[in-house]
């Protein structure tokens, strides 16, 4: 099965253009495994902080590192992983008890493009360097 992950990128700016102006982008899902599956895809492909809050009200915010869609030895079933913001911690979700995800944090790489990078490279190049006081 062939996926066009170029939507997945599309929201993922969309997200981060929304939250430039103060506004959240937030993820209520209406079909419960194909919208959560999109949503756990947008915000994987997301690089900055999210906010998943569990079926029982509770909220984890942090960075989604990984996904995986199948059970494995470390889970009976698909789940995510999060790094929690402000620790070190990593935290292990099972999807079936996710109820919704918000892209909460400003993405890092949001506007920042190769061309912009190159363009800074270049100015560096050809700023005159001021020596350092001994």
């Amino acid at each position: 099965m062939d996926h066009d992950f170029s939507i997945f990128r599309r929201l993922t700016d969309f997200g981060a253009w929304l939250l430039r102006r103060g506004l959240p982008f937030i993820f209520r899902p209406s079909d419960p495994m194909s919208d959560l599956t999109e949503a756990i895809h947008k915000a994987y492909n997301y690089r900055g902080d999210v906010t998943v809050t569990l079926k029982d009200g509770v909220e984890i915010v942090g960075f989604l590192f990984n996904q995986e869609p199948r059970a494995t030895s470390r889970c009976p079933e698909a789940f995510v992983e999060m790094l929690i913001a402000g620790s070190d911690e990593k935290k292990l979700i099972p999807v079936s008890k996710i109820a919704r995800i918000e892209l909460t944090g400003e993405d890092s790489a949001a506007g920042k493009s190769w061309e912009e990078w190159i363009v800074k490279q270049e100015a560096k190049k050809k700023a005159p360097e001021n020596p350092k006081p001994v």
